[in-house]
């Protein structure tokens, strides 16, 4: 009865380390890197945020939010 026993551990054991060894130099999932975005200035107020939160005019301008934008629209400066 040991024998089995130990048998199964020792199998347990080959088994935990074959997949360690199968891991190796493969990067968690979790842990990839996301893409960095780029980063745009308010011209309104300086405010810099990411391209994809911005809003843009005709001219491509960004803005931080709606509000900045109909701002510079109507000729109010901060």
């Amino acid at each position: 009865m040991t024998k089995i026993v130990l048998i199964i551990v020792l199998i347990a054991i080959a088994v935990a380390w074959v997949r360690a060894r199968a891991r190796e130099g493969k990067p968690p999932a979790a842990a990839a890197q996301p893409k960095a975005e780029t980063m745009v200035t308010c011209a309104q107020c300086g405010l810099n945020l990411p391209a994809g939160e911005a809003v843009f005019d005709a001219a491509a301008t960004p803005f931080c939010g709606t509000p900045h934008l109909e701002a510079r629209r109507a000729g109010r400066r901060p």
